[in-house]
């Protein structure tokens, strides 16, 4: 979906016009695009660290341990 949004923007064209000269792309639904892109990203965040924060709960070293400790 990311990916869909991105390429929309690569490719839209606001000069494109209809056989009548009215704009095909109105600048107003692109800044409506933008916005909802602004809000995937920030849900995409919020679901990244939910998904950290459960694999972190569900990974803790038993007994005081220190993950990545090499004793000599």
């Amino acid at each position: 979906m990311t990916d869909k949004i991105i390429d929309y923007f690569h490719n839209v064209d606001l000069q494109e016009q209809d056989e009548q000269g009215k704009y095909l792309v109105k600048v107003k639904d692109v800044q409506a695009a933008m916005k909802e892109a602004a809000d995937q990203i920030e849900t995409l965040k919020q679901i990244e660290s939910l998904v950290k924060k459960e694999v972190m709960e569900q990974s803790q070293i038993r007994g005081g341990a220190v993950e990545g400790f090499m004793p000599d």
